[in-house]
This record gives structure tokens, sequence and C-alpha cells, in this order.
């Protein structure tokens, strides 16, 4: 191919995608923050741009489903990249909403869940945690985390019968889980069973608690995630926990 031919190609091509695929800047008051919107690639994905000290700067992706005010968004599927020389995500929130606040120092970040805390095991979305990111002048970073614990709407009885449940399993076995979690069964261990077990654990039932943290043997994949998330947020009872009535 001739070189003429070379950038007509250029002209016909690259530059009518170059402006499809415009970024649009939009100003955060007080927060130095710019919303980067790429209509080419993914016109429901965006970044957040938030320079901290004027030289630090955090770099939020998902996508936006609302903008509660100049500096207050709701994301999904929202990640958190900070930058001081590298650029590293230090958080990750798939599959969920979450609010993303940007101040002087840094963002907060609170996360919404959907649990079963209806009376039989209805999801409800509720607030589940709450994140700052500090950012120092000389570029380090401090995270304060805090767990919002919902309260369950289920009766006694309710509960009680899903407490005999997994009593039944770890008494088969002793401490560990009884083979009754097998892959052929697992479905009924699966996501919902994960998520029944994270709301009891964190409403302080030590069974339950337990039970959840031997069971990533007996998860298949497709509800690893929710496996993970649940261990995390029971990291944070020994951290910050306030209860939520």
């Amino acid at each position: 191919m001739s070189r003429k031919k070379i950038y007509l190609t250029i002209f016909i091509f690259g530059i009518p995608a170059f402006l499809f695929s415009i970024i649009y800047y939009y100003d955060i008051i007080n927060c130095n923050a710019k919303i980067i919107k790429n209509t080419f690639l993914n016109i429901d994905y965006t970044s957040l741009r938030h320079t901290v000290f004027n030289k630090y700067y955090f770099s939020v992706t998902g996508n936006i489903k609302s903008r509660l005010s100049s500096n207050k968004f709701i994301i999904k599927n929202l990640k958190v990249r900070y930058s001081k020389g590298g650029n590293n995500i230090i958080e990750s929130y798939p599959f969920v909403k979450s609010e993303v606040i940007f101040y002087d120092k840094g963002i907060k970040i609170k996360e919404y869940m959907k649990l079963p805390i209806g009376n039989n095991w209805e999801y409800e979305e509720v607030d589940l945690t709450e994140k700052e990111i500090i950012v120092s002048p000389d570029g380090n970073i401090k995270v304060r985390s805090n767990l919002l614990v919902p309260h369950s709407k289920a009766q006694q009885e309710t509960l009680n019968a899903f407490r005999e449940v997994i009593t039944k399993l770890r008494n088969k076995v002793g401490s560990k889980l009884s083979n009754d979690l097998s892959k052929k069964n697992i479905k009924q261990y699966g996501k919902h069973f994960i998520n029944k077990l994270l709301l009891c654990a964190i409403n302080g039932d030590s069974i339950a608690y337990n039970t959840l943290q031997n069971l990533k043997t007996k998860i298949i994949n497709k509800d690893m995630h929710y496996y993970e998330n649940a261990l995390e947020k029971c990291r944070l009872l020994k951290t910050s926990v306030t209860y939520v009535k």
C-alpha cells in the first residue's frame, strides 16, 4: 500500500473514530475531580479522576448510576486506583452499587449490598460498609473501614431453623463441615446459603461464623466471589462495627 493510501485510510477511519470517542470533562466543585467519559469504547463506563494536594490522584472507574451532588456519585462495579508513582487497585466492588464522595484529602465509599434480611429471607438492599481513604501530604494513604451490621427482620423461629441446619452439618464431623456439602447438592449451599451465613455471622452467631470460615473447599467457582466478599465482611468484625436497626 502506498503512503498516500495509508494517509487516506487514517484520515477516513481515524478522524471520525477520534471525534466519536470525544472525552467529556466536568469539573466537580471543591475537589478537583473530573469525569472522563469515553463514548466510543463504552457509553456507560466512566472514569473519575480526583487530584489531592495537586500531585497525587485517584482514578475511579465504573458505571455511574446517578450523580447526587457535585462531588457525590452512585457507581456500580467500582474500582479505585491510587497513583503515587505507581498505579495500583486498592479497592474493588464488583456486582454492587457504591456511594462515592470526593473531598479535599481523599474519598469516602459506602457499599450497598442485597442481603436476605426479610422475615422469609427476602432480599433487601442495605448499607454494609463505610470506607475512607485518606491521603497525607507526603502521599501515603490510610484506610478507615466500618462494618454496618443490618438487623435481620426474620422471626426467631426462622433463625433457629437455619441454625439447626448448620449445626447438624458441623456436628457430623466436629469442627469441620459435613460431607453433605458435596458437588451434587452444592446449589443449596451456594450464593443464598453464603449470604444467610454472612447475615447471621455478623449479627453474632458463632456457629454461622465458624461454618463460613470452613466453607472454602466446598464453593464452586461461580460463587467464589460471594464467599470471599463474605469473609472480608467478617474480618471487619474485628475492627470497627456499627449496628443498624
